[in-house]
C-alpha cells in the first residue's frame, strides 16, 4: 500500500512539474554578459568585461559589499598558458536599509579583468574563455544567490576594431591618486588623508573602504580640508574577534584511502606534484567551531557536522537536481504550483535517500 501511495504521489508531482514548465525557464534578476574589448595579439593582453544588468528594483554589490551582500565572483576555465587578472569593480553607490550600509549598483555596471594569452597562440586562431560566475542579487526586501556560465571566444590577431563601451567602463573605475594616501588609527577613529588639490570641488563625498571589518559603514563620515589634503574621519568597525577551536578527526581506513586517491587523481589531472600536506590531511577531517570545550565535546561537534552535512546535501538536491534556486514563473498561482510540485518531489527524494543518512561526509 505504501509503495502504491508513493507511486501516486510521484505521478501527481510529475504532472504538476509538466504544468508549471509552461511558465518558461527561470531568468536571473541580474543578467551577466562576458565581452572582450578587441582581438588579442599572441602573448598580448586585452580587457574583458562582465556586464551586469540588474532588473528594475534589484541591485548587485561592490567588492566590499558593506554590512551585507556578496559581490560578483568568477571561477575561470582557460586554455593552457592563458590567465585572467583580478576583477576591477567600478565605484559603487550607497544604500542604507534598516540601519545597514550596503555598497551597491542599482544600474548596469561592468566589472573588468585583464586577459593574457600565451605567446604560442597562433594568429587567426581563437581562445575560448569560460567562467562560472556567482553573485547576490537583492531588493530592499529579499536577496537571491544567482549564478551563470560565462563563455566567450576571443580571436588571436592584431587588435583592429575595439568596443568603444570600454572607455566608459574604465572611466567608472576608481581613479588612481597622484600620490599615496595615508591613514592612522587613534582609539575608535580611523583617520585617512587623501591627496586631492583644493581646487577640486566635492559635493557629496563618501569614502568606500575595500578592506572588510575596518570601519563602521553606516556611521557618518566627517570630511575636512588641510590644503591639498582631504581628511576623512570614520568610526572603527564594531567587530569583535570570535575565538575559534579546531577539532581533528581521523577518517576510517576506507574513507582515508578514497580521499587519498582523489587527491592523487586531481594532481595528475592538473599535471602537478601532490603537496605532502594534502597527502597527510587526506586521512583526517578538520572542523572549525566557535563552541568552547565546556559547551560541546569534540565528539558532539563531529555529530553536529554530520547533521549539518545532511542539511547541505538536502539543499544541494533542491538547487542542483530540482533547480529550486530561482522561480521560473512570475504569476503567483503558477509560482505556487511550481513550488508545491518541487517540494513534493523533494519529499519523495528524501524518502528514497533516507537509508543513506548515516553515510560519512
Amino acid at each position: 500500500m505504501r509503495a502504491i501511495a508513493l507511486k501516486m504521489l510521484a505521478f501527481l508531482a510529475l504532472a504538476l512539474l509538466g504544468t508549471t514548465a509552461l511558465a518558461g525557464a527561470g531568468t536571473p534578476h541580474i543578467t551577466p554578459e562576458l565581452i572582450a574589448e578587441s582581438a588579442v595579439a599572441p602573448g598580448g593582453k586585452i580587457t574583458l568585461a562582465v556586464l551586469m544588468r540588474p532588473s528594475p528594483g534589484w541591485h548587485g554589490y561592490w567588492i566590499n559589499p558593506g554590512d551585507a551582500g556578496q559581490p560578483l565572483m568568477v571561477e575561470w576555465s582557460l586554455p593552457k598558458g592563458a590567465s585572467v587578472g583580478a576583477l576591477q569593480f567600478p565605484v559603487p553607490g550607497t544604500l542604507l536599509v534598516s540601519g545597514l550600509m550596503n555598497h551597491v549598483y542599482e544600474h548596469d555596471y561592468a566589472v573588468l579583468a585583464e586577459l593574457k594569452v600565451p605567446a604560442t597562440a597562433a594568429p587567426g586562431s581563437t581562445i575560448q574563455v569560460n567562467g562560472k560566475a556567482r553573485w547576490l542579487a537583492c531588493t530592499d526586501k529579499i536577496c537571491v544567490p544567482e549564478d551563470a556560465d560565462l563563455a566567450l571566444t576571443v580571436t588571436v590577431g592584431q587588435p583592429a576594431q575595439r568596443d568603444a563601451r570600454f572607455d566608459g567602463w574604465r572611466a567608472a573605475l576608481p581613479a588612481p591618486l597622484g600620490s599615496a594616501a595615508h591613514f592612522a588609527i587613534a582609539g575608535n577613529t580611523v583617520r585617512v588623508a587623501v591627496p586631492l588639490p583644493a581646487a577640486v570641488k566635492l559635493d557629496d563625498p563618501h569614502l568606500f573602504v575595500a578592506t572588510d571589518s575596518v570601519v563602521d559603514y553606516a556611521a557618518p563620515q566627517v570630511f575636512s580640508r588641510t590644503g591639498d589634503t582631504l581628511v576623512v574621519e570614520l568610526p572603527r568597525g564594531k567587530f569583535e574577534p570570535v575565538p575559534m577551536r579546531l577539532c581533528l578527526f581521523k577518517k576510517t581506513p576506507e574513507a582515508a584511502a578514497k580521499a587519498l586517491a582523489a587527491a592523487k587523481r586531481a594532481s595528475a589531472k592538473n599535471k602537478r606534484r601532490t603537496d605532502p600536506r594534502t597527502l597527510a590531511g587526506a586521512g583526517h577531517i578538520a572542523l572549525l567551531t566557535s563552541f568552547g570545550r565546556d559547551e560541546l565535546t569534540a565528539e558532539k561537534v563531529g555529530a553536529l557536522y554530520r547533521v549539518r552535512w545532511q542539511v547541505e546535501l538536502a539543499f544541494k538536491r533542491l538547487k542542483s537536481i530540482l533547480r529550486m534556486d530561482r522561480l521560473p514563473a512570475k504569476d503567483p498561482q503558477l509560482a505556487r504550483a511550481w513550488l508545491y510540485a518541487h517540494l513534493l518531489v523533494a519529499l519523495l527524494l528524501e524518502e528514497t535517500l533516507a537509508p543513506l543518512g548515516a553515510a560519512s561526509p
